[in-house]
């Protein structure tokens, strides 16, 4: 993970911080979100980190914190759910459209 911590994670999920054995399963998660995000704006994060200071603006991790807690809360086991429109409402300032 190059911008979400194991630590904001795990308080997004309400996981105590002491509690480790999801630690890995958790990083991958966080990973994922990361990798999804860069392929949904159609632009890496590092470049849109680089415009603002070398920060991410807070509403995109915000947004790849939502998509962690929709990872983890849908594992494949159940009844699928859509991705929180509070995803969109945060990513839509930085996502790049094609133009037709």
């Amino acid at each position: 993970m190059n911008y979400l911590t194991l630590e904001d994670i795990k308080q997004q999920l309400r996981i105590n911080e002491l509690y480790a054995e999801d630690d890995t399963l958790l990083e991958g998660l966080g990973d994922a979100a990361e990798s999804y995000l860069s392929d949904y704006l159609d632009t890496n994060l590092d470049v849109i980190a680089a415009q603002n200071s070398g920060e991410l603006p807070q509403s995109l991790y915000r947004a790849m914190l939502i998509l962690v807690s929709y990872l983890y809360d849908n594992d494949g086991s159940g009844e699928q759910r859509e991705i929180p429109k509070a995803f969109y409402m945060l990513t839509c300032l930085y996502k790049k459209y094609p133009i037709a």
